[in-house]
């Protein structure tokens, strides 16, 4: 799964990329912008469900 967080821009992008497994969301994120995407490291978000 990818999440662009700032879509409808092309430039100076950060997109995460990963997987959900147990309620987590993990993997790699990465800078992108008109000369391409570079990586930066890794990511990992604890989903929490509200009602």
């Amino acid at each position: 799964m990818s999440i662009d967080l700032n879509p409808g821009v092309a430039d100076n992008n950060v997109i995460l990329k990963g997987n959900i497994q147990e309620r987590k969301f993990s993997g790699s994120w990465m800078h992108a912008s008109v000369a391409g995407a570079k990586p930066m490291g890794a990511f990992q978000l604890d989903l929490q469900l509200t009602q």
